[in-house]
């Protein structure tokens, strides 16, 4: 309890500030391929636009007149596709399943055409050879058509705007459209506004869901309640006595919840009202998001009411004097983190849940317990539990790459969900903040024991939760069956 992880500021400002270049490299980097797909997808509709004439070719070639000029003549462009075949990916898949069985055709019916020409103007060919040839171009004309609706509509899904005449005439390829210098290099007017919107919008979504009654407590009523207490109430007087042989004796009980509320000086109070609004901005927008505040509040009165108990509870076997400070419920509050995050993230892949949140949770804790030692020389090294929650973590961790795969992380990324991506960075602040990052005299033990509970108990609820709603759903099934 004491100090809530020394040098969080100083953490913060560090770890924000590297993350902001990162943020923005990847941001700018994303902008650029954005303004690129929208130019190779604009391109490519226009290609393919451009032959409207297949249902006129595929007449022509069933009577004898006029076939001569579609067989004598390429009226089927590939020239944009070809151009830039290396940049396909980035079109969503089905946009290139669309355009990429339509392009195979195409470039097959180029192949027939002008076979088809060969025999055509071969004096030796006879009528068989010719009508052969000219019969299997029409049938893949005539599935080229198919494919054509297909590219075209899946393209303009995935397209903000309907092509302009600009976009829609003309031969020039998106690779061979020369753009400013400056553009390249920095984001322009309307880039930088865009980046804006896909930054705030999650947020906005959020907050737009959320009272200003359930703000207030989540934000003001712990840092007013914790400075209230400093202004007024003599610290020592309200810490708990580590001389204590139980947290049951009359005496001591009431001083195991108070120890989390009062500090030993300004800066220490200081350090743990910062780290709590931290986790908060994270954690109650998430809640929203995951549609979970009523289940964030009752958490949150655990953590509040219980956790300081538990802490006390387990620092009685440290040597000192005295123990305070609210470090151990923020750790209970970070732990709560880990699951909501995989709660909102399950709000946003159907193939998440929050029983996956053990895999950063065990790993935590294996990491947690190892550092304990090197951090607080009062600490004993407790080889079964680093061992144990790792070997665990690192199983959990293989099977959920190998079942889930890594495309999900995506939306960990800013212009996917910026709320989430906070949180991720939070949750990697706090951890060290807490654990990593502190002076000798610090309770870990205190931080552990939050840490572990503010985790196992809103994993078991919501996981429980999850996992229990098919069953439920059975078990009423069979009763309106019987």
């Amino acid at each position: 309890m004491a100090e809530s992880g020394i040098g969080i500021g100083n953490i913060l400002s560090g770890i924000i500030g590297a993350s902001a270049v990162i943020i923005v490299a990847y941001l700018r980097e994303y902008l650029r391929k954005r303004t690129k797909r929208r130019k190779i997808r604009s391109a490519l509709y226009a290609e393919i636009q451009a032959t409207n004439t297949l249902g006129a070719a595929e007449d022509m070639l069933d009577s004898a007149s006029g076939s001569y000029f579609y067989i004598e003549h390429d009226f089927i462009p590939t020239n944009v596709y070809q151009s830039n075949l290396a940049d396909i990916g980035l079109l969503s898949e089905d946009e290139i399943e669309k355009v990429v069985e339509y392009y195979t055709n195409a470039l097959i019916a180029k192949e027939e055409r002008a076979g088809c020409s060969k025999v055509e103007n071969d004096d030796d060919a006879s009528l068989e050879q010719r009508m052969s040839a000219a019969g299997t171009f029409k049938s893949t004309i005539s599935y080229l058509q198919d494919a054509r609706q297909e590219a075209m509509e899946s393209l303009e899904c995935h397209m903000d705007t309907p092509p302009n005449d600009e976009e829609s005439s003309g031969d020039e390829t998106p690779n061979e459209r020369k753009e400013p210098q400056q553009q390249e290099d920095s984001p322009s007017p309307s880039g930088a506004k865009e980046l804006a919107q896909i930054l705030l919008h999650p947020w906005r979504n959020a907050w737009q869901r959320a009272s200003a009654i359930e703000s207030v407590l989540a934000f003001l009523l712990v840092p007013s309640i914790l400075t209230a207490v400093e202004a007024s109430v003599d610290s020592q007087a309200w810490a708990l006595p580590l001389s204590a042989e139980s947290i049951l004796q009359p005496e001591v009980l009431p001083l195991a919840f108070t120890s989390s509320y009062v500090h030993a000086g300004p800066s220490f109070l200081w350090g743990n009202v910062q780290a709590y609004l931290l986790i908060m901005s994270a954690l109650f927008p998430l809640a929203i998001i995951a549609g979970y505040k009523r289940e964030l509040l009752a958490i949150s009165l655990f953590n509040l009411l219980i956790v300081p108990f538990l802490a006390s509870w387990v620092s009685l076997i440290l040597p000192g004097r005295f123990a305070s400070g609210f470090s151990g419920v923020n750790a209970a509050f970070l732990g709560t983190l880990f699951v909501f995050l995989f709660v909102a993230w399950g709000s946003e892949e159907e193939t998440v849940t929050p029983i996956w949140s053990l895999v950063p949770g065990l790993i935590s804790l294996s990491i947690a317990f190892g550092f304990a030692s090197i951090v607080s020389p009062r600490l004993p090294l407790l080889t079964e539990y680093v061992a144990g929650f790792g070997i665990v973590g690192t199983i959990l961790l293989v099977y959920f790459f190998r079942r889930i795969g890594f495309k999900p992380l995506q939306v960990f990324s800013p212009y996917r969900n910026s709320v989430l991506f906070w949180g991720v960075l939070i949750s990697v602040i706090g951890f060290a903040g807490l654990f990593l990052v502190v002076s000798p005299s610090t309770n870990v033990l205190a931080h552990l024991t939050g840490f572990y509970v503010g985790f196992f108990i809103p994993f078991s609820l919501l996981t429980g939760r999850t996992l229990n709603r098919p069953i439920v759903e059975n078990i009423k099934t069979i009763i309106n069956n019987i």
